[in-house]
């Protein structure tokens, strides 16, 4: 049995202190280190599910994010 993990992380140097923990548990890499844009849309009323209007819409949030997936044999 395979076991899969895919880690995520604000900075590269977070990311890189937990992949180094796995290793040590006998996970190795599938993918390398990898940086991903994220985009998000803001609107007024961000608790409500339902945005039916345009003046609600306020913009786009971006930001990034880096991932890692790593796996090890069970």
């Amino acid at each position: 049995m395979i076991q899969t993990i895919t880690k995520y992380g604000k900075s590269k140097q977070e990311l890189v202190k937990q992949c180094r923990e796995l290793e040590k548990r006998g996970f190795d890499y599938v993918a390398p280190i990898t940086k991903v844009k994220r985009y998000r849309k803001l609107w007024k009323n961000p608790n409500g599910k339902y945005h039916c209007y345009r003046r609600d819409y306020m913009g786009v949030a971006e930001g990034e994010v880096y991932f890692v997936k790593m796996r090890r044999e069970v």
